[in-house]
């Protein structure tokens, strides 16, 4: 059911990230003077701030305008406008490369959790001009501990790869899954440490193996097709197990793993102790073995032929 313009509405929780520089523009659009009814302040400010933006036709107010605001300027300088199909912009429009991976780089940060600060330092901007672009172009944090929201909406494509998923659609899952370290890492493009390199192995086989069970569910895929895929899948995976153990790396679940670091801790700590057993304790083991089997009712007395050896 349509529930109005969703996109722009503050009260939806299907309102795109950049609800409130949709909602500015759109108020900018209808030509209006003033939008001091809003009850938004991000929406008023990004409204006054579009309209400078909009009335920039030379290097020169571009200028004017960032010493102006510096913070909005980076900020915006951030963000690209989502298009269907970016091949049907002229080629002088297409946002490049570069520009798509810094709008995925701070999108990526911000779902990872660190702070403005943090993010700035690794972007080269102010802590502030942070704060505008969450504010304006991803208004996210209502809604972290919504995976459906989250990966469908601000993750900005189909990651759960039943449809096309690209690079910067990745940099923004990996953030938001495993931290700030492996959006640095994949942003390098060179070291990757074992617990990136973990994850992207598990998506392969976990996809692959996914994507078969819903093409074998499908009318137009030949069950031999699906098996074929399905255990090449499964192969890749054993054999990378197999080569884990060959490399001597431990076969066993982290639970065990761990009980078995706190034993080694505690036995390092001295909170354990070895017993040394006396000379002849052997030997003394069976008589008292007996003699308590005895007590305890669990074998008879020895015979004292009528001798009281009290």
């Amino acid at each position: 059911m349509r529930l109005g313009e969703e996109r722009i509405s503050m009260f939806s929780p299907h309102r795109a990230p950049e609800w409130r520089w949709l909602r500015a523009n759109w108020f900018r659009e209808k030509r209006e003077t003033s939008i001091t009814s809003q009850t938004d302040e991000g929406v008023e400010a990004a409204f006054h701030f579009c309209k400078e933006l909009k009335s920039c036709k030379k290097q020169s107010d571009f200028d004017r305008l960032y010493f102006k605001h510096p913070d909005e300027y980076h900020a915006i300088s951030f963000w690209v406008e989502h298009v269907a199909n970016i091949m049907t912009l002229p080629e002088a429009d297409r946002p490049t490369i570069q520009a798509r991976r810094r709008h995925a780089a701070i999108e990526a940060y911000l779902l990872s959790g660190i702070g403005h600060d943090v993010i700035a330092s690794k972007l080269g901007i102010t802590p502030n001009a942070v704060g505008v672009y969450e504010n304006w172009f991803f208004d996210f944090r209502a809604y972290i501990n919504s995976p459906l929201i989250i990966s469908t909406l601000y993750v900005r494509g189909d990651v759960a790869g039943t449809s096309s998923c690209n690079f910067d659609h990745l940099l923004r899952l990996y953030g938001w899954k495993y931290g700030a370290q492996v959006v640095d890492e994949l942003l390098t493009g060179t070291t990757y440490s074992e617990k990136l390199q973990t994850a992207l192995r598990n998506d392969q086989m976990l996809h692959l193996t996914k994507n078969s069970a819903i093409l074998a569910r499908g009318p137009d895929c030949h069950p031999a097709v699906v098996f074929e895929a399905t255990s090449r899948a499964i192969e890749l995976h054993d054999r990378l197990r197999q080569s884990e153990i060959e490399a001597g790396k431990a076969f066993e679940s982290e639970e065990k793993t761990a009980w078995i670091n706190d034993i080694k801790e505690d036995m390092a700590k001295g909170h354990w102790c070895v017993v040394e057993i006396p000379k002849g304790a052997e030997k003394q083991a069976n008589p008292i073995e007996h003699r308590l089997a005895v007590q305890l009712g669990y074998e008879e007395a020895p015979a004292t032929d009528g001798i009281n050896k009290g």
